[in-house]
């Protein structure tokens, strides 16, 4: 179809002088925004050279808008806790403080789209999020090793993070959504002192003497050693009368 556009006269006539090719059609004939036509298609055939074409029946209108609002989507939130479990089970409990300025991150669709740190009371939040998949990530502080995961009857006190990754699984927030479940517990690993031996000098009395037979000379003493029994000999001659010195050792 052809679309043409115009004023009408005071008689409520058009002439149309244009000529569509390919036959015959229909002209649609949009009216001023004043007005509204009861009639506004006509035929015309190809070859007539003047078509006139009367409207009637037409009237005022009022004009109506029709305003459409979109409400914004409802935006969610993921937090929760990283905590200290010096027991290292994996479940928080009474007396367990939180980690402050533990770095965590957000990913949507493998991507990083937020990070933030935890309060000084192991508190985080991302907030502001749209519908959709997300994983958190915790960043293990120094000295630090994460616990059990998914430890424990308690979705909510239990820790979430990916002992080798810090990862937590995909969680799943539909619009508005407040999710505070998300938690990582860390601890400290014992540490293993190496043992320092020192020794202090001791007089030990003898026990033998060099007329002991089978002795050929030297003096002997049974020592008490870390908890062994172990026999010192020396030369009796080498030894004042009444015992000898030995440097025992001692283990911290």
């Amino acid at each position: 179809s052809h679309k043409w556009t115009g004023l009408v006269d005071t008689g409520a006539k058009y002439t149309l002088s244009e000529v569509i090719p390919g036959g015959w059609s229909l002209i649609e004939v949009s009216c001023d925004t004043d007005f509204e036509w009861t009639d506004n298609y006509v035929e015309f055939y190809l070859g007539e050279s003047d078509v006139t074409c009367t409207f009637t029946n037409y009237q005022p209108t009022d004009v109506t808008t029709t305003t459409t609002t979109t409400a914004p989507p409802e935006l969610g939130e993921i937090g929760d806790f990283v905590w200290e479990d010096p027991t290292a089970n994996g479940i928080q409990e009474a007396g367990e403080e939180g980690v402050p300025d533990v770095q965590v991150k957000l990913f949507k669709g493998g991507s990083l789209v937020a990070t933030t740190v935890t309060d000084s009371l192991g508190k985080y939040q991302f907030g502001g999020l749209a519908a959709g998949v997300y994983e958190v990530q915790f960043v293990l502080p120094a000295g630090f090793e994460f616990t059990l995961a998914h430890h424990g009857a308690d979705d909510a006190a239990d820790s979430d993070a990916d002992p080798l990754t810090g990862k937590t699984g995909g969680i799943t927030l539909v619009a508005g959504e407040i999710d505070h479940t998300w938690d990582a517990g860390v601890f400290r690993p014992a540490r293993v002192l190496p043992q320092v031996v020192t020794t202090t000098p001791e007089v030990l009395p003898f026990t033998g003497s060099s007329d002991t037979p089978g002795l050929g000379g030297l003096a002997a003493a049974l020592v008490a050693l870390g908890g062994m029994a172990v026999l010192a000999m020396k030369r009796k001659e080498e030894q004042p009368v009444g015992g000898w010195s030995r440097r025992l050792p001692e283990v911290h």
